[in-house]
């Protein structure tokens, strides 16, 4: 089998054999979302790891970071990667859904943070585990949110990111589970494209105005990257 190594500045993942491959939507959350003095994190869905190993790379304070991956082959490449990385001690990896993980936790997070699969109105594959990844099959927006629920800490964050269109029914749906926006970033590929990606922040408290922003990822010109994405990831891509 082919070596596929994703190299990053200060640490390496390994994809191979894995259905679940490093994207730029994972690289962008784990780089944007707000660390908030937190100890502990969860990465929901945590795929070969990667997010959750940017954020032990960001943060020596998060001490107890957790990646759940229902994927077999996917996990064992996150349990590899986790202790390859400089921060092994500050990562586990458990191989189950988030809704039995749930069962066997007694602890809460400060964070917790999912690149969750949204391609639900697409054709499924012949491939059972990449159509589990990919669709919304084994992880439906509400037992995502009860998961969420029953696990963040009272004065915790929860960040996702999604498609345009799954991100305002998604904020619509957490509303009424108690979570609430406290920040949110619309993603364009080029700033005269329709917003391609909603990056969002919640808490269990309401504000009364939450911080939104603007993120363009390619200049229009040359398809080059921007500066605001290049200062965004340039902790963690070589090419940055």
């Amino acid at each position: 089998m082919k070596s596929e190594v994703f190299h990053f500045k200060k640490f390496d993942i390994d994809q191979t054999g894995s259905p679940v491959k490093v994207g730029t939507d994972g690289v962008l959350l784990a780089s944007w979302m707000r660390l908030h003095d937190a100890e502990s994190a969860l990465d929901i869905g945590t795929g070969t790891g990667v997010i959750a190993v940017m954020l032990a790379q960001r943060s020596e304070g998060l001490t107890r970071i957790c990646g759940v991956e229902i994927e077999e082959r996917a996990c064992e490449r996150a349990v590899f990667n986790a202790k390859e990385s400089p921060w092994s001690h500050r990562l586990m990896m458990h191989h189950a859904s988030i809704q039995d993980f749930v069962k066997t936790q007694k602890k809460c997070y400060d964070l917790i943070v999912t690149n969750p699969p949204f391609f639900r109105g697409s054709t499924l594959s012949q491939d059972p585990d990449r159509n589990r990844i990919r669709h919304s099959i084994s992880l439906t927006y509400k037992d995502l949110l009860d998961s969420v629920g029953q696990l963040l800490c009272p004065c915790g964050f929860f960040n996702i990111i999604l498609p345009g269109p799954e991100g305002i029914e998604f904020e619509q749906k957490a509303e009424k589970s108690g979570l609430f926006i406290t920040r949110k970033t619309k993603v364009f590929s080029l700033r005269e494209k329709p917003v391609e990606r909603l990056l969002l922040e919640f808490s269990r408290s309401p504000v009364s105005d939450p911080d939104q922003d603007e993120l363009v990822i390619h200049r229009s010109k040359d398809r080059g990257f921007t500066w605001e994405y290049r200062n965004l990831t340039r902790d963690f891509y070589l090419k940055f």
